[in-house]
């Protein structure tokens, strides 16, 4: 970073620019939907599976969607970086923007956790034993 970059503006726009950079865990856009909540807990329901389709031998079969749910508490997050202007301006290797993109990797792996610690796989024995 140049001497110019020293405000705490260009350190939050290289944060967000290496953020939307990332894609080393693309599979939480497939594995999870992302819905904008402005209450402390959010209950998601209905979160069942679509019936199957059979072959139309008589009349229809209704089936309701399961009762299924999730209950989230929104927590708050943080990661503070702090960086010395001495070390900033001093740095000639990239050091600090290096960091700066280590800390955007960290988010988008703290997504990937949370997720992770939600989906659950059911144990399912062997028949051997």
């Amino acid at each position: 970073m140049s001497i110019k970059a020293l405000g705490s503006r260009a350190i939050i726009g290289a944060y967000y620019a290496a953020l939307e950079q990332y894609t080393g865990d693309s599979w939480i856009n497939n594995a999870s939907v992302h819905f904008d909540s402005n209450q402390e807990i959010e209950t998601y329901k209905w979160l069942g599976q679509v019936p199957t389709l059979r072959q139309w031998i008589g009349g229809r079969v209704a089936k309701g969607l399961g009762t299924n749910g999730i209950t989230i508490k929104n927590l708050e997050f943080e990661g503070t970086l702090e960086i010395n202007v001495n070390d900033m301006r001093r740095d000639k290797t990239g050091q600090v923007k290096i960091r700066i993109g280590d800390l955007a990797d960290r988010t988008n792996s703290h997504w990937a956790q949370l997720l992770s610690q939600q989906i659950l796989i059911p144990f399912i024995p062997s028949k051997g034993g």
